[in-house]
């Protein structure tokens, strides 16, 4: 271990203003690693721990798009009506909130990448770890999820009988050969579209990368992306009936957007952090009104992107490329666990609702209290569930590794 005192710091940590340390810090305090600055007091801005660590504020930005997902799936003041207010209209300012939240998901994964690959002789073979990566979470996570569907079935049929098997087949009526490319649509796994767009999306940005020529793909998937907007609320102004929501038309774009930044310096463009900020209000304030006026006005569907999607989420990287966020310990751990909680909130959502139905609590659907705490208690839950896995998995493999090695201490001897 190596101490702050003097030349004797860690080189990493030499650039790291004096102020920033606290006394016990100067004297003689050890750190074990970067993350006893990073979530250690006095307060410290990301941007002076940017030698030292990943971008923590694009860890914060996923903190926050992973709770409004959670918004948009679990409808919380879906039954809420108080007065003037009007459940459905919050929940519609929460929904176009938070279509920011999955272009930036793309986004993020694709500049994690390209940081990751920056000085890599072979960046073809991360990304491909990388997709096998996300094929294992999505055919786990579709396996438990349809493991829980079916056993609710049993438990509504009360036992494997006629009426089950009725409703098996119901339940996977939907399923179809395009799922292999749309994701699948049946039970609770709706969300898991994300990870299938994101491998389909990763194999045509690993092969624009290998012939170099990412510039090009990015023109294609803007183009693409503009059409695919015409799938989402435009579709009922245009008449047109295809979706959108895929690799293709939606995810490909952002990925290959946030893929890029990381390869430029934009950065280091001359924005300032506020100018950037207005600039993202006066974005997210057209969006509203664009959507407000497609859906309340010409009675065009919600849709999950738009064209100020495109605006936002440009504006959104440059923000996090300055990486001028205060450093928020649990935002930042939340925000590395998004896929975590991104894939297990709609069983609590349904378990929920399933609860509520048979305790008949359906009153406290209309508590302001209760629709107030319910998605901050969908993603705590989650998230420590989430972790608790994790947990699980490292000792498994820990006591897995300790195994090899005595076996290979007791063959060598």
């Amino acid at each position: 271990m190596a101490t702050l005192e003097g030349g004797n710091r860690p080189p990493a940590l030499r650039k790291l203003p004096r102020r920033f340390l606290d006394k016990k810090s100067k004297n003689q305090k050890e750190l074990t690693n970067t993350r006893d600055i990073v979530f250690g007091k006095p307060r410290l801005y990301l941007k002076e721990l940017l030698p030292l660590a990943r971008n923590y504020s694009i860890d914060i930005v996923k903190a926050i798009a992973i709770i409004l997902v959670v918004c948009i799936h679990a409808d919380p003041f879906e039954s809420f009506h108080a007065g003037s207010i009007n459940g459905e209209k919050l929940n519609f300012f929460l929904d176009t909130l938070g279509r920011f939240a999955v272009p930036f998901f793309f986004a993020a994964s694709g500049y994690f990448i390209g940081m990751k690959t920056k000085k890599m002789d072979a960046p073809f073979q991360y990304i491909k770890s990388y997709m096998k990566k996300i094929s294992k979470i999505y055919f786990t996570w579709l396996l438990i999820i349809v493991l829980y569907d079916v056993s609710v079935l049993a438990v509504q049929s009360k036992g494997i009988n006629a009426a089950f098997v009725g409703q098996l087949s119901s339940y996977f009526e939907n399923a179809a050969i395009y799922d292999i490319y749309y994701g699948t649509s049946f039970g609770n796994t709706y969300h898991l579209w994300f990870l299938v767009a994101m491998i389909w999306s990763l194999v045509l940005l690993a092969l624009f990368i290998r012939i170099q020529k990412v510039r090009v793909l990015l023109l294609l998937s803007f183009i693409l992306n503009l059409v695919g907007v015409t799938g989402q609320s435009y579709s009922s102004l245009l008449n047109v009936d295809y979706l959108t929501r895929d690799a293709l038309f939606f995810a490909l774009f952002y990925l290959t957007l946030g893929y890029w930044f990381s390869q430029r310096k934009a950065g280091r463009l001359k924005i300032r952090p506020r100018r950037i900020c207005e600039m993202l209000i006066l974005s997210f304030s057209l969006q509203f009104i664009e959507r407000y006026f497609l859906v309340y006005r010409l009675d065009a569907p919600w849709g999950d992107y738009s064209l100020f999607s495109i605006p936002i989420i440009v504006l959104l990287l440059l923000l996090v490329e300055k990486n001028e966020f205060p450093a928020q310990p649990n935002l930042v751990r939340l925000g590395q666990n998004t896929l975590g909680v991104y894939v297990i909130h709609p069983i609590l959502i349904n378990f929920t609702t399933l609860l509520i139905e048979w305790m008949q609590w359906q009153e406290m659907r209309e508590s302001l209290l209760w629709n107030l705490i319910y998605v901050p208690l969908l993603v705590t839950v989650s998230f420590f569930i989430y972790t608790w896995i994790q947990k699980c998995k490292w000792k498994i493999n820990n006591l897995k590794e300790t195994k090899e090695q005595n076996d290979r201490v007791s063959l060598e001897t």
